[in-house]
């Protein structure tokens, strides 16, 4: 006989928005290596070219995390609307101090322009951008 078990899985949704296993890494090219589909991956890249845009939407990440503006003004960059057009959640210019308060593999939750925990706790905020739902969701 089998008896049910209580404990959440982690292919569950928690609630509203996107979640996932965070992966971290402040030089984008290096985070990519690591990535699997499905994952969060938080990055600090100001400027986010085409290049690493196209391979974070490669790896079908379920959404992006920046510490850094995503587009400062600089110049013209394409990176933010490649992530955007493929679905891809965008939260932006979160603070260099989400590398503290949040670690790598763990499962966490983008709702709105929060990065939640499972239990609700706020780990960081910052702009939200979405676009047309994922095909990898």
């Amino acid at each position: 006989m089998r008896i049910g078990t209580l404990r959440r899985g982690r292919g569950q949704d928690a609630g509203p928005g996107v979640s996932g296993t965070v992966r971290l890494d402040r030089r984008t090219k290096n985070l990519t290596k690591r990535l699997q589909p499905g994952d969060i991956a938080v990055i600090d890249h100001v400027d986010i070219d085409r290049v690493s845009a196209d391979a974070l939407v490669g790896c079908r990440v379920a959404a992006v995390v920046n510490a850094a503006p995503s587009i400062s003004g600089r110049y013209p960059n394409l990176g933010p609307e490649i992530l955007i057009n493929a679905g891809i959640t965008l939260l932006d210019d979160v603070g260099k101090d989400v590398f503290a308060r949040v670690k790598e593999g763990a499962h966490l939750r983008l709702d709105g322009n929060q990065l939640l925990t499972d239990e609700g706790e706020v780990l960081a905020e910052g702009a939200c951008t979405t676009g047309p739902r994922s095909r990898w969701r």
